[in-house]
């Protein structure tokens, strides 16, 4: 019986009408360079803005700052998000996320990718609607909860890298803050550059596994402490909101979130749940906030590799209706057969697209 899913043909004709809106060229569709704001160029200059994340270094400290506004000779021009590289020593005190602050510095257009396979900063910042680069000479902190539930989740991140920092040791523990936080800093650059040469990055990501796995066991418990289904699925939905926002509401936390809010609801609701419908929910909203996404490495593998599993190993792999295996070998076979299909099923979606970003192709990846 065939299923319709008018969804999935939103969600490709949605695609396809901000890939041509891109094409024409129309701004906030395409990777245009944004204009310098009030007439400045080459010079230094003020702006404010809400801290909303943050990288910190040895010697430096990145800060992503949004609802910023340059002020040039007392007038004030909304731009968009930039992301500020500010030196440690500048820093009399690292300002906390959330936090309003001023930053003095020169601004700097993004640039784009110089050779094939390189990483182009200019996409994948536009992405997250971040189209400037600062290099900040001073700052000074204006108010320092401007955003308190940024301020929130901040104090609370902070925690938790301390505590798996503590647990786990400073190497260790970079590689976990960055899987359970999606929190790079710590991460030391040989490990980060095994990970890449393995094709294995993916696993430093905080990923739809992590949150299914989380949302589900929270919601389990949240069952057996006897609170009513109702509670427990809009407690746990909160939960993950809360949980992507605090993991930098990256493409595969949202997408994640969004799926599991739609399963959730589809069990609340006792309907059945669609996974290629909820991927394809997930991917007009996406694209909807930034559709510059659609040309992002991070967001095409993310859904490619759902849209893999969801929609190639079905066709690939038909299920078979077959006996329940009893021996032990026989059960160890089953498992590796499914996920070794599993496996080609999302590395025929992931292949195209790693050859097209990256220029390479990792056979330990498909493992």
């Amino acid at each position: 019986m065939r299923v319709k899913r008018p969804l999935c043909i939103a969600a490709f004709i949605w695609a396809a009408v901000l890939w041509i809106l891109g094409r024409a060229g129309i701004p906030f569709f395409s990777c245009s360079p944004p204009k310098f704001p009030g007439g400045v160029k080459d010079e230094n200059i003020l702006v404010t803005g809400i801290i909303y994340q943050k990288d910190i270094y040895d010697t430096i400290t990145n800060l992503y700052l949004k609802n910023t506004n340059l002020i040039v000779r007392e007038e004030k021009y909304p731009i968009d998000r930039i992301k500020v590289t500010i030196e440690n020593e500048i820093l009399s005190d690292s300002p906390r996320q959330g936090a309003l602050v001023a930053v003095y510095g020169k601004l700097e257009e993004i640039p784009r990718a110089a050779n094939p396979g390189q990483f182009d900063e200019q996409s994948y910042y536009y992405a997250r609607n971040i189209k400037w680069y600062m290099d900040g000479k001073e700052m000074q902190v204006l108010q320092s909860k401007k955003d308190r539930i940024l301020a929130f989740q901040g104090r609370i991140k902070e925690k938790i890298g301390k505590g798996i920092r503590r647990t786990f040791g400073e190497e260790k523990g970079g590689i976990m803050e960055a899987m359970v936080l999606g929190e790079k800093g710590n991460l030391e650059q040989d490990s980060k550059l095994l990970f890449q040469i393995m094709g294995i990055s993916h696993i430093l990501a905080v990923s739809g596994t992590h949150l299914s796995v989380l949302g589900w066991g929270l919601y389990k418990v949240l069952v057996k402490c006897r609170l009513s289904v109702m509670v427990s699925g809009i407690l746990t939905v909160a939960a993950m909101v809360f949980y992507g926002g605090l993991t930098g509401s990256q493409a595969a936390a949202v997408r994640a979130v969004i799926m599991f809010g739609v399963s959730i609801g589809a069990l609340l609701g006792k309907r059945t749940y669609d996974f290629l419908s909820a991927l394809s929910l997930a991917s007009i909203l996406v694209l909807a906030e930034s559709p510059l996404y659609l040309y992002d490495s991070s967001f095409l593998l993310s859904f490619g590799a759902v849209l893999g599993l969801a929609a190639v190993h079905p066709v690939l792999f038909p299920r078979e209706r077959r006996k329940k295996n009893r021996k032990k070998w026989g059960r160890i076979r089953k498992e590796l057969k499914m996920a070794a299909a599993s496996s080609l099923s999302v590395w025929s979606i992931l292949l195209p697209i790693t050859m097209y970003f990256f220029c390479e192709i990792s056979v330990w990846g498909f493992f």
